[in-house]
């Protein structure tokens, strides 16, 4: 009888420690995050309708949520959404782009963009007509180097 009171006491402590953990891992990470606050000068178009239902940002990512709406009388085509992530003194920390290929006039689509850069306080949305390579081949790493060492570990141990 004493062993199940001493496994009932064990049990109890686990579950107290497991509520603990996660009730201060909830409350940890909602004081690390906020919101983004987007405004109209923020959208520097107006075809398709940008709307945006969740931006938040914490120290190491920001990740945003939302709906674009193409006007009914203006198609718009091939082209690209670009979102800069800005710093507090207005620096371009990473770029994001939305392909809007396959929208037909008076279709609605959601969107998600989640980047890791650190510290966004701010974000503006442009639409252009071509994707900004030089700055897709910045997020890019290269991983080439990285895959000869391997090689080269994996023939010396094998």
């Amino acid at each position: 009888m004493s062993r199940m009171k001493t496994f009932f006491r064990y049990l109890l402590i686990f579950l107290f420690l497991y509520l603990f953990v996660s009730v201060m891992t909830y409350l940890n990470v909602k004081a690390l995050t906020s919101d983004i606050k987007i405004d109209s000068n923020n959208i520097e178009f107006s075809n398709p309708e940008l709307t945006i239902e969740e931006a938040k940002t914490s120290r190491v990512n920001a990740n945003i949520k939302g709906k674009m709406k193409v006007d009914e009388n203006q198609p718009i085509g091939y082209k690209f959404i670009r979102a800069d992530f800005l710093s507090e003194r207005g620096n371009i920390l990473n770029t994001k782009y939305i392909e809007l290929e396959d929208l037909k006039p008076g279709e609605e689509k959601d969107f998600s963009l989640n980047t890791n850069a650190e510290n966004v306080k701010d974000i503006k949305f442009t639409l252009t007509d071509i994707r900004d390579v030089s700055k897709l081949k910045s997020n890019i790493k290269d991983y080439s180097d990285l895959f000869i060492k391997l090689i080269l570990v994996y023939t010396v141990l094998f």
